[in-house]
């Protein structure tokens, strides 16, 4: 079993829509396809070819299924466009496009200057707005290695 938090060499196996699936020495790894990248729009599998050869950090372990779960983007935590947010102070007002509203889901998914994306709930989140409109948040919460990043409107 390989060192969970190292970082392996793995050959590309195969690409699909929601992963990759790698081999290193005996061992299978999976990578998600929110494992790509910390930007939202990049997608550096396009550029991948099965027997392309790859750095991932292992995440975790599927024991039910023997496999070895890792990613691409944590090799570069510098480019977390999160970790920039969690250097602000409370109540720093961020400017935000909304990309996305399903308010019977639950609220807004809006994406920052920085490219990061935000969640803002259904209960906070104001009235009226849609795709395209840009609003002023701040940051309710905020999980720097998971990219979980829960905004408010900004105070008036």
């Amino acid at each position: 079993m390989i060192e969970i938090g190292s970082v392996i060499s793995a050959r590309i196996e195969r690409i699909e829509p929601y992963g990759l699936f790698l081999r290193s020495g005996d061992e299978d790894v999976f990578v998600t396809a929110d494992n790509f990248t910390w930007r939202a729009g990049q997608n550096p599998v396009a550029r991948m070819k099965p027997g392309d050869v790859v750095e991932v950090r292992v995440l975790r372990y599927n024991y039910e299924l023997r496999t070895t779960v890792a990613s691409l983007k944590h090799v570069h935590p510098e480019r977390n466009p999160y970790r920039e947010l969690s250097r602000l102070p409370p109540g720093t007002l961020l400017h935000a496009k909304v990309q996305y509203d399903n308010y019977d889901d639950g609220g807004l998914l809006v994406r920052l200057e920085n490219d990061a994306t935000g969640f803002i709930p259904k209960a906070k989140a104001p009235v009226g707005v849609s795709p395209g409109d840009e609003i002023d948040v701040v940051i309710f919460s905020l999980e720097v290695d998971s990219g979980d990043l829960r905004l408010e409107p900004a105070p008036r």
